[in-house]
């Protein structure tokens, strides 16, 4: 009888460890996945958007690794070629090469008052300490702050979204608080086609131009008829010469062409309905229209 009565304490003991790895196990919500996609604007004195995706698959020392592609060219951010994600310690890890070692870009381990070094975007490191950690269901969010006792950087802070990335960036978290002046800010991510954050500001989920140059659109471009079955005539108040490029409203590019010494340019676009973006580049200046197709 007792035999009986220690195994099933034994049981039930067991039963309660596993369940509690399990959710443990479960809480962690990944980052990487087979596509994943960060548009982050950028204000240069104009606000810009810059996009990153993970993609590929290649084996170093043993772990699998992603690279970091920037608007569909193969790039590094600071030398960070290759990128990792441990989920069993919660971080995810870049290397500048493959002799290179590891540099761990985001925790998602630490606890309220731990410390990170984080990549700065000029070069070296500085040391950030999570001031506060709230749990969500999507995922924790961290709040850091730069660490005052480690640099004479002045005050600034950052949030990590587990699941995401920064909120200011993507690579560099540092980089939303460049000392050159410029900030960035997360608009939007897409883990495997589905959007997983939006910004919170009601920025749009791609920038093109800041709005000294979209005023050049005034007078220099008439878009006819807009809305329209997808077919549009370009009429240019000078001749014009160079890229014609068209994107949807997440920034993937729909149509490409070119233009030489015209001043009309008729298009037919074969894309669903929806909204999109006109871009035209003449090396010199770039105009912006929104183009509709019923």
């Amino acid at each position: 009888m007792n035999k009986s009565r220690k195994a099933i304490k034994l049981f039930l003991f067991l039963g309660i460890v596993l369940t509690s790895f399990s959710v443990n196990a479960q809480s962690y919500h990944k980052m990487l996945a087979d596509s994943n996609r960060w548009n982050v604007g950028r204000d240069w004195g104009n606000w810009s958007t810059i996009i990153y995706k993970s993609w590929g698959d290649t084996m170093i020392d043993s772990f699998h690794y992603k690279f970091i592609n920037k608007r569909q060219d193969v790039f590094s951010l600071g030398n960070l070629k290759f990128i990792r994600e441990d989920t069993v310690k919660k971080q995810i890890l870049c290397r500048v090469d493959k002799n290179s070692k590891d540099i761990v870009i985001y925790d998602f381990s630490l606890k309220v008052g731990d410390t990170i070094n984080v990549p700065f975007s000029q070069g070296g490191f500085v040391r950030f300490k999570v001031e506060s950690r709230t749990s969500l269901g999507s995922g924790d969010t961290f709040n850091l702050i730069v660490d005052s006792a480690s640099t004479n950087i002045y005050p600034i802070n950052f949030t990590w979204i587990e699941g995401i990335g920064c909120t200011s960036s993507f690579v560099y978290p540092f980089e939303g608080y460049n000392v050159d002046g410029y900030t960035s800010d997360l608009l939007c991510s897409y883990r495997n086609g589905i959007r997983t954050y939006s910004n919170p500001n009601g920025h749009p989920c791609m920038f093109f131009l800041g709005v000294e140059q979209s005023e050049k659109n005034e007078g220099q471009i008439n878009i006819y008829p807009n809305p329209s079955n997808g077919k549009y005539s370009i009429s240019f108040s000078e001749i014009f010469s160079g890229d014609v490029l068209i994107y949807d409203m997440i920034g993937n590019l729909k149509y490409s062409g070119k233009a030489s010494n015209s001043i009309k340019l008729d298009l037919d676009l074969p894309v669903p309905s929806g909204i999109y973006l006109l871009k035209l580049n003449n090396g010199r200046d770039i105009y912006t229209q929104k183009l509709i197709k019923n």
